[in-house]
Order: C-alpha cells, then sequence, then structure tokens
C-alpha cells in the first residue's frame, strides 16, 4: 500500500521528531477486504508477492527511521483490514502467513509488529465472546 503524501513526508516527520519519540509506527496488512464485495483466498494471502511485497515496502520507512535512532513498528495490521477474511483469516493460512512474514519484516527493519483484532471478528487473538475472554493463535476460531 501507498501511505499516500504522508508517506512522502514520513523521512522528514520522523527527522524532525525523533529526540522525543521512542518509536513509531505505520499499519500494515496483507490484504484488503474493504471494499464492497471483495473477498480474499488463502492463495492470495501465502502468495510469496504478498507476503515480500508488504515486507520489502516498508524497508524504505524502517531506513528512515533507522538512520535518526528511532524504531519502526508495525502498530497495526494482519491477514486483511476491515475485519479479516472469514474462512481465511480464522484458519491455519493465517498462521503460516505470519510465520512468513514475520522474519522478512525483522529482515526489512522493523522492530515488531502490533496484531490488530478488536473484541470480535475474523482474526483476533484476544476476543470476548459471550462475556468470556478468549486467546486464540491466529488460526483459531472460537468454539
Amino acid at each position: 500500500t501507498s501511505h499516500g503524501e504522508w508517506g512522502k513526508r514520513f523521512e522528514t516527520y520522523v527527522e524532525s521528531f525523533a529526540a522525543s519519540m521512542g518509536s513509531v509506527s505505520l499499519h500494515q496488512y496483507a490484504t484488503s477486504t474493504c471494499k464492497a464485495g471483495s473477498n480474499v483466498s488463502a492463495a492470495q494471502l501465502l502468495d510469496d508477492a504478498t507476503i515480500t511485497g508488504k515486507a520489502g515496502y516498508l524497508r524504505k520507512y524502517a531506513a528512515a527511521a533507522a538512520a535518526v535512532g528511532v524504531p519502526l513498528v508495525v502498530g497495526e495490521g494482519n491477514t486483511a483490514s476491515c475485519g479479516g477474511q472469514p474462512g481465511v483469516s480464522d484458519t491455519m493460512a493465517s498462521a503460516l502467513w505470519a510465520l512468513a512474514y514475520l522474519p522478512l519484516l525483522s529482515q526489512a527493519g522493523t522492530m515488531g509488529m502490533n496484531f490488530h483484532g478488536g473484541p470480535h471478528g475474523a482474526y483476533p487473538p484476544i476476543a470476548f465472546e459471550a462475556g468470556v475472554l478468549q486467546v486464540r493463535p491466529l488460526y483459531c476460531t472460537p468454539t
């Protein structure tokens, strides 16, 4: 994804505020279900171009942040934006994606990733269902 005009000013922003930053973060999702009618398949999620492309895209941001001593973190990300894709984000495909993606993020220079979830939906690793706290692996659906 492109971070638009803000992405073009990232380096200047980080340089300007580095002294007061403990880290800087961007959002990065493997795929998206935000457009009405869009669906994501496990094959799309696990496609090498998806995994390497998304991780590689962050390399320039990680380098710019590291140049001024600020770690880059993926502050929010997961398999598919807008709540995930049922039947993909809540299956073993999501765990395989994470195992492939996280080392590439590290190689690109990022210092961490926060898996976005929320209390409900197809992919939260921590959820509340019927008032019960559930800690789930990335691939697990509620039982």
